[in-house]
């Protein structure tokens, strides 16, 4: 396990050497996002060993050394496909230093961030958007079930049908719009202002209380972050802000795991960091699956949450065998029963993981190549919506399971490029 990992992590610091004197772009950060939630874990592993979570299917894959083995192939495959990419696409520059001060997407990010600062009717619909989160909360069927609980309940029979209908469907669309004015009014604050920190922390609390998920906050306050580091602010505000992140988000943590008793069942924090934030692990019960079906099984058949992302538009009651989303597998799976539609899903995943499970060895490739697409999309289009967009599906399909809202997303991302496809072919017809 430890020369494999070592492999691995050794290829992710070869590749990043490699293209670290090129221009920063959206596959560059892509790559990194890749190398913090699939390769770091891999460093930590070869220092503490595997973590005990004590799940069935994570005991299965993490102890089987061919899993191991066909994982570094996987992260072989994703490096050389990255730095295959970035060589070509990036422009290459003598002085190191100039070329990524003068990154286009850099001053991409900061056009964007001077422009929505002057636009006064976006920041007042993200005024709204962040105090949406607390206004649904007293609204709710049962406002005490977030302050008390920040959302978080055992099984479905806690809750009266009325709750339930409420926290699995409405609660989950504010959730996000409140995560977006959260990011939109910190891309907006280019000065820094007090009262946008205030909103911020409105629409952080309001976010946290509706859905309190340690990834999702965990995310939310390194989404912050990293706008910080594309901005140009001193190192040494850079260096607070990220040790503050670091104290927040551990601080949080510890609250989450006592409000909702996860503490008496929680081994020990570096179990805790690798159920919630080490992807890797989901790659290889992934993995584990496909080699050993006689042991596990995520997916009852190729390309199940594949059709479900499709059509996931269309109502269970009028297709009842639809798919449920891959979490849900991938939950069940990970327990080692066969009730998904009761289970519901407990793990956060990532494109990788369920591509692979619906394509099989094939998603070693599919998964990196669809992220790659998504860079090239968003990279060339001059449309800032576009870009920022991009990024951020880019960010999330690594992260985090392909949710209803983050659908809506993409769609929307899709409609832009279409109809700035559209407008071009227009002005080549009237040119002509």
């Amino acid at each position: 396990m430890i020369f494999l990992n070592l492999y691995c992590v050794i290829l992710a610091m070869y590749v990043l050497w490699k293209v670290h004197n090129r221009k920063i772009s959206i596959a560059y950060i892509a790559l990194l996002v890749f190398d913090v939630a699939y390769v770091l874990p891999l460093f930590v592993e070869c220092i503490w060993g595997n973590a005990y979570i004590g799940y069935y299917g994570f005991e299965l894959a993490m102890n089987d050394s061919l899993t191991l083995f066909v994982y570094a192939i996987c992260v072989s495959i994703v490096q050389y496909l990255f730095g295959a990419y970035i060589a070509k696409n990036a422009p290459l520059s003598k002085d190191n230093k100039s070329i990524r001060a003068k990154s286009a997407f850099v001053v991409q990010i900061s056009k964007a961030r001077t422009i929505l600062y002057y636009k006064h009717i976006v920041k007042f619909v993200l005024i709204i958007l962040c105090t949406v989160p607390l206004v649904m909360i007293v609204l709710s069927p049962n406002p005490l079930f977030y302050f008390r609980n920040l959302g978080f309940y055992e099984n479905a029979m806690e809750l009266t049908s009325e709750e339930l209908r409420f926290h699995t469907g409405s609660a989950k669309v504010f959730c996000y719009l409140g995560f977006l004015g959260v990011l939109g009014i910190k891309l907006c604050d280019v000065k820094i202002l007090k009262r946008y920190s205030i909103l911020r922390g409105v629409g952080i609390v309001g976010v946290t209380l509706l859905n309190g998920k340690r990834t999702l906050f965990a995310f939310l306050m390194l989404s912050m972050l990293g706008i910080d580091y594309l901005s140009n602010i001193s190192k040494k505000a850079k260096c607070f802000r990220t040790i503050f992140t670091g104290g927040i988000t551990i601080g949080y943590f510890f609250i989450y795991a006592h409000v909702t008793g996860k503490i008496n069942y929680s081994f020990n924090i570096y179990s805790m960091i690798s159920e919630y934030f080490f992807r890797s692990n989901s790659v290889k019960v992934a993995i584990f699956a496909l080699l050993r079906p006689d042991k596990l099984n995520v997916l009852e058949y190729p390309l199940q949450t594949i059709i479900y992302n499709i059509l996931f538009f269309i109502p269970r009651s009028v297709w009842e065998l639809k798919p449920y989303p891959y979490p849900a597998y991938y939950t069940a799976a990970v327990y080692g029963i066969s009730e998904i539609d009761i289970i519901g899903w407990r793990f956060q995943t990532g494109i990788y993981a369920e591509i692979i499970s619906n394509c099989g060895f094939v998603g070693f490739f599919v998964a990196p190549l669809i992220i790659l697409w998504l860079c090239k999309t968003s990279e060339y289009n001059k449309n800032l919506i576009v870009n920022m967009l991009g990024l951020f599906l880019i960010i999330v399909l690594q992260v985090f399971e392909f949710s209803d809202m983050f659908k809506v997303v993409f769609i929307v991302w899709s409609m832009l490029i279409i109809r700035g496809k559209i407008f071009k072919r227009r002005i080549r017809v009237i040119c002509k």
